[in-house]
C-alpha cells in the first residue's frame, strides 16, 4: 500500500546505512580473497532465492 511504502523504504535506508560499516570490518579482519569468495556466496545465494520466491514457473510472488 502507498500509506507503508515510506515506511518501507525508511527502514530499508537504516538498515542499508550499516553497510559501509560492516564491510570495512570485514575488510579488515578478513585477507581480500575470502572476502571476495564470500561476497560471491552471498550473491549466488541472493540469486537462487530471488528466482525462487519471484521468477520461476509457479512461484508464489510472480513479477
Amino acid at each position: 500500500p502507498r500509506l507503508q511504502a515510506g515506511g518501507a523504504i525508511g527502514f530499508t535506508a537504516a538498515i542499508a546505512c550499516f553497510g559501509p560499516f560492516f564491510v570495512g570490518v570485514a575488510l579488515s579482519a578478513l585477507d581480500a580473497g575470502t572476502w571476495l569468495a564470500l561476497c560471491a556466496a552471498y550473491s549466488a545465494v541472493c540469486a537462487v532465492v530471488c528466482w525462487i520466491r519471484y521468477a520461476r514457473p509457479g512461484a508464489p510472488f510472480r513479477g
